[in-house]
């Protein structure tokens, strides 16, 4: 019996970094479909990725017995995505061949290693970064291939158990057919309920090398930005405070940088651009209500950041601006999305009392998120983790983000719907209302006729 050939791609923190993994995760399997592909995460992780049919192996090495099965096993490539020394140690603690990682001190000339020098990676999206380490083990494979992958099959997965909690959310609130609008065809239309596994149409076009060749390092690999917003401040021009990216694709990156070049100053082509965003605004609002129903959709809305990015309105501002929205739209209803332990409990607050606001309060559960999203037709987000859920599921969606965190860390890598109100660290006097009024044209664009 022929040796398993594995793949193993490390990846644990929180979860919004969880989730941007899985892109590379999903490349690594169709650039690689007779490597078993190994995920070693942490208790997120492992929640986030239970339901991936792709993925054949996957521990959480939190846990000292099943990180002693990794160390049991014959590993020929390892990808570890955080240059950190207990990374490094862990690393050199498995039976891998060779191993993929950032340059350190620690692992510069250690054996084993192939080290990737990182070069502007807080100015080039997360997802971009980690398919640098797929791209590490054969450039030529990768550039050749990878624009013939189908994504629309990365996509996160919420069991039957995370379907029942949200269809008891629906049933106790009267979200019934009446009030649901007809999914976007940006959503894809496979259903969730089943495990997502790779078929061989899906990588049957896909060159297979003979073997997994030794690469050179990403010394001087370059990645084109696709941050619109980036490419007007490079041009002098003003900044709207919307940004717009359409995807993680070869083709789509050159599309973008054809479309900004400079002249004179500014962007050569952003009309045009304008003119495109907003078309596409229409395209999805005859995809949404293709009935004629022009008001009733739902709308997912999320004020809650982690504490390290402190970019985020009051809660007092927030009410407002929810207010401001429920008062505007009275057939869409929109679910704030809690959970139990956050800092403060909507359900308390007496402003929320609009008859079309709900409050969904998440259990431990972080599927449950997916099998609402499943059920919503826009999400308004601060900068944290429910963006690249709802990037993952190509759910058109609206972002609170400050311009440091912007590049790196927006949402449309999956080539959805993403648009953000960006501030320098944190909002100041007047950005709420303008966030408000950019958040009603996104609404308006993909909510209403």
């Amino acid at each position: 019996m022929a040796r398993e050939r594995i793949i193993a791609f490390h990846r644990a923190n929180r979860v919004g970094d969880n989730v941007v993994a899985i892109k590379a995760m999903y490349a690594l399997k169709m650039l690689y479909p007779d490597f078993k592909l190994m995920v070693l995460t942490n208790d997120l992780g492992e929640a986030l990725y239970r339901h991936l049919g792709f993925i054949d192996y996957l521990f959480d090495i939190d846990k000292s017995a099943e990180i002693a099965k990794v160390r049991e096993m014959e590993i020929e490539i390892l990808i570890i995505t955080h240059k950190c020394p207990p990374n490094i140690t862990l690393a050199k603690s498995l039976n891998a061949r060779k191993i993929i990682m950032y340059a350190h001190a620690y692992n510069l000339f250690a054996p084993r290693f192939q080290v990737i020098f990182p070069r502007g990676i807080k100015s080039h999206h997360e997802s971009e970064n980690l398919l640098c380490f797929v791209r590490a083990i054969n450039k030529a494979h990768f550039d050749k291939n990878f624009p013939l992958i189908d994504f629309s099959q990365a996509r996160l997965v919420a069991g039957a158990e995370n379907k029942a909690f949200v269809e008891t959310f629906f049933t106790e609130q009267k979200l019934g057919k009446d009030f649901q609008a007809t999914k976007s065809a940006c959503n894809d239309t496979t259903s969730h309920c089943e495990e997502v596994k790779p078929t061989k149409q899906s990588t049957k076009n896909l060159e297979q090398p003979n073997s997994v060749a030794e690469s050179h390092n990403l010394i001087n690999q370059k990645i084109p930005s696709v941050c619109a917003q980036a490419k007007c401040n490079e041009a002098g021009a003003e900044p709207s405070g919307i940004h717009f990216r359409k995807g993680d694709t070869i083709d789509g990156i050159k599309e973008i940088d054809s479309q900004t070049t400079k002249q004179g100053g500014r962007i050569q082509d952003s009309n045009q651009l304008e003119m495109a965003k907003y078309e596409r605004g229409a395209e999805l609002k005859r995809d949404l209500f293709p009935r004629g129903d022009t008001s009733k959709g739902i709308v997912a809305i999320n004020i809650f950041a982690s504490c390290q990015r402190p970019c985020n309105f009051s809660l007092t501002e927030w009410v407002e601006i929810i207010n401001t929205l429920c008062a505007r739209f009275t057939k869409i209803n929109f679910i704030l999305t809690s959970f139990v332990g956050a800092p403060y409990d909507l359900r308390a607050c007496k402003e929320l009392s609009a008859p079309n606001c709900k409050i969904f309060v998440n259990n431990a559960d972080i599927l449950n998120l997916i099998a609402l999203f499943e059920r919503v037709d826009a999400l308004i987000s601060v900068d944290t983790g429910n963006i690249h859920i709802a990037d993952n599921m190509r759910l058109p969606t609206f972002g609170l983000y400050s311009k440091a965190m912007l590049k790196r860390w927006g949402g449309g890598s999956y080539g959805g719907v993403f648009e953000a109100f960006c501030v320098e660290n944190a909002p100041k006097v007047g950005d709420k209302e303008l966030f408000t009024q950019k958040v009603i044209a996104f609404l308006e664009r993909v909510c209403v006729s």
